[in-house]
């Protein structure tokens, strides 16, 4: 036996410990960070929640969107007595209604089980459907007007008879 093969075990040894020490490193901080996290909030003094859980912005941004665009659709019908104004409000309120329904379904991809990204679905899918009813009855509003209008007066805004 040489004088290096009784090292030879102690090199391996060392290896090992390196190796071990290596990969405690890489753990040990995110161990002691864990340990720290638990002992400080043993002695919180706030009664409040420990941790602030992710909120639901883009939630909370597809419902207000959502009942905004369903409330503006709602009032154009006020203002469809002047008719620029129902239009401009049926317009603003199914483009609303369509960024609503967009940010819900972000939302519940993001947070599945968003309540206010629901929220954000129904109220926008609830503005464009009434915004396309009163555009249809606006449609056949139109339609059903010129249909019954009076014929013009002869020889004042009608058209001329040819004659050949």
């Amino acid at each position: 036996m040489r004088a290096s093969d009784a090292f030879d075990d102690d090199d391996d040894d060392d290896r090992l410990r390196r190796r071990r020490r290596r990969d405690d490193a890489d753990e040990w901080p995110q161990e002691r960070k864990r340990r720290r996290d638990d002992a400080e909030e043993d002695y919180l003094d706030d009664f409040g929640p420990r941790r602030r859980q992710g909120g639901d912005g883009m939630g909370m941004a597809a419902m207000i969107t959502g009942i905004i665009s369903l409330v503006v659709t709602l009032l154009s019908i006020v203002g469809a007595c002047l008719c620029f104004i129902g239009v401009i409000g049926v317009v603003i309120g199914v483009i609303g209604g369509i960024v609503a329904v967009i940010l819900g379904y972000v939302a519940r991809s993001r947070t599945p089980g968003s309540g206010t990204g629901l929220t954000g679905i129904l109220t926008g899918f609830g503005s464009i459907v009434i915004g396309l009813v009163l555009t249809v009855l606006l449609i056949v509003g139109v339609g059903f007007m010129a249909l019954n209008a009076p014929p013009p007066p002869p020889n004042q805004g009608g058209p001329r008879p040819v004659i050949r």
